[in-house]
C-alpha cells in the first residue's frame, strides 16, 4: 500500500524526494524502538 502511494507521487511529481524515503526510515526506526521498553520489561518479568 505504501508502496503504490510513493510511485503515484513519483509519477505526479517527476521525481524522487530522497526525503520521503529517509522519513520513512525514520519513523519504522520510530516504531521500533518504541516497542523495545515493553519487550525489555516483558523479559526482566517473566
Amino acid at each position: 500500500m505504501i508502496s503504490s502511494l510513493m510511485r503515484a507521487g513519483e509519477r505526479l511529481a517527476g521525481q524522487r524526494d530522497p526525503r520521503l524515503n529517509q522519513g520513512l526510515r525514520l519513523a519504522v526506526l520510530e516504531g521500533l524502538l518504541s516497542a523495545a521498553p515493553y519487550l525489555l520489561l516483558y523479559w526482566l518479568l517473566a
